[in-house]
């Protein structure tokens, strides 16, 4: 028998909380207690970006390259992201269905814009910015009548919430109607459609809707809301089993979990500064005053965030010329002679990188691999001074993590932090400190994302990377069966 599959993907659907909401989630209780149902293994680091691609062409981040991460604090930076087509375009699992005759509909894919041509029909989004939808096969849709696909259209500040949630529980809705649509008008082997508001919902609301989180404000307004979308998508998953055509499995993934935001971070730079790895200027003209900028501005964010006026902080911030510079400190730090300092290839969350500097090392005399030794020994030692914590979850070489042609995309060493503990820059301060950020951006991502499927399956993939050959076999059990 000749079975088909609809695969719904849904950006930072968490594991724990389908388990704790089920009582609330009748559609996705009935698949769990019927189907097949796990975590699932992300990828390093666990971005929406390197998590898709990796999703897509059953490949990890040092394989297709993309290691690009979302960063909701620097709109103009992701606005400039550049994704690398070449990765993705013609690698898929959707290609390779269409070049096994399957014929597919592919809808609002992160990330894979313009559309390609495939056997069937795609439609996507721009990437990470405003723009026309484009798309590719048949049925051709006039324009005007497709929803908002594939960029983030908003930032809100907490008096726009409001609008914030009214756009994407309609945008929610909007996409699912399309996605039924196109799925009832032609006989599609495969049909893929792709979710992002529920990511984007938790990272702006997740305070105020866990009462577990420092931060959280009390009773409001919000409190709900995030439950609110489950339930949401829960109501949107039922209407595509309950209309499924006949011999058709349900897929539902996701390319990571959600959780609270660090509300602390490591200031890993002061650390190297104090260790000496880490130097400043030579020449003292200048430098006086950018050590006197570098405490202004720790105190200042420190200060601002005692005040809640985190909003006010996120529109200054965005005034500033050479932002990055002032961000990662670059400004004050002497790379050249510098034995290591913070990579900035990720934002304030627990993954993050560390740079070496080769020709420093060999200039001092100093064996790499043994700098690395000390290096590893003494990250691994480092407590929290108010808890007592380990503030590094695991530290090594990115050849320890992955093998493929383009690991060297990573910084040389990478890290995970525990998971109350961001990566920040800062120097002249103390070695944890708040998350000044948190306020703003309270939800994060987390390694588990979901696997849920309406049957009983053996070999259940353990990581994300592990779905496409998952879904390409479904095809060729089902040829099997006939």
């Amino acid at each position: 028998m000749n079975k088909k599959l609809i695969i719904i993907g849904i950006d930072g659907l968490d594991p724990e909380l389908l388990v704790r909401w089920q009582n609330v989630l009748p559609n996705i209780s009935k698949l769990m207690k019927n189907g097949t149902f796990s975590s699932i293994n992300s990828v390093f680091p666990p971005d929406s970006i390197p998590a898709w691609t990796s999703i897509y062409t059953g490949t990890d981040p040092s394989v297709h390259g993309i290691i690009d991460s979302i960063n909701y604090l620097d709109k103009s930076k992701f606005e400039n992201i550049s994704i690398d087509q070449s990765s993705i375009k013609g690698k898929t699992f959707w290609d390779q269905l269409s070049r096994n005759g399957k014929k597919v509909c592919i809808v609002n894919p992160f990330i894979c814009y313009p559309s390609w041509d495939i056997n069937g029909f795609m439609l996507s989004g721009p990437c990470l910015k405003e723009g026309e939808p484009s798309m590719t096969g048949e049925p051709l849709l006039d324009s005007k009548q497709i929803p908002h696909l594939g960029g983030i259209p908003k930032f809100p500040a907490e008096k726009e919430f409001k609008d914030f949630i009214s756009f994407n529980r309609s945008n929610t809705n909007e996409v699912a109607k399309l996605g039924h649509d196109l799925y009832n008008r032609d006989e599609w082997d495969l049909f893929f459609i792709y979710f992002l508001t529920l990511d984007r919902v938790k990272h702006f609301l997740w305070r105020y809707n866990d009462d577990t989180d420092p931060t959280y404000p009390g009773n409001n307004n919000y409190r709900g809301t995030i439950k609110d979308f489950y339930i949401q998508y829960d109501s949107i998953i039922g209407s595509y089993y309950n209309n499924r055509k006949p011999d058709t499995n349900i897929l539902i993934i996701s390319d990571h979990g959600h959780q609270r935001r660090c509300i602390k971070v490591f200031n890993i730079n002061e650390f190297f500064r104090q260790k000496k790895w880490l130097v400043l200027p030579t020449s003292k003209k200048g430098v006086w005053w950018k050590i006197l900028l570098e405490k202004l501005k720790v105190s200042v964010l420190k200060n601002m965030d005692k005040y809640s006026c985190q909003d006010m902080v996120f529109k200054l911030v965005r005034l500033i010329p050479k932002r990055k510079a002032l961000k990662s400190s670059s400004y004050i730090i002497d790379k050249n002679n510098s034995l290591c300092f913070a990579s900035e290839f990720c934002s304030t969350n627990p993954a993050g990188g560390i740079e070496l500097n080769d020709e420093a090392l060999e200039n001092q005399g100093i064996v790499r691999q043994d700098f690395i030794d000390e290096l590893f020994a003494e990250l691994n030692n480092i407590e929290d001074p108010e808890t007592g914590e380990k503030v590094f979850e695991w530290v090594q070489t990115r050849e320890d993590l992955y093998k493929g042609g383009k690991i060297d995309n990573f910084p040389p060493i990478i890290f995970n932090l525990a998971n109350d503990y961001g990566v920040s820059w800062n120097l002249f301060t103390d070695l944890v400190t708040a998350n000044v950020t948190h306020k703003k951006i309270s939800g994060g991502h987390r390694q588990k994302g979901v696997f849920l499927i309406d049957k009983q399956v053996n070999g259940i993939p353990t990581s994300i990377a592990e779905l496409y050959q998952f879904i390409v076999s479904h095809f060729n059990e089902s040829s099997s069966d006939k």
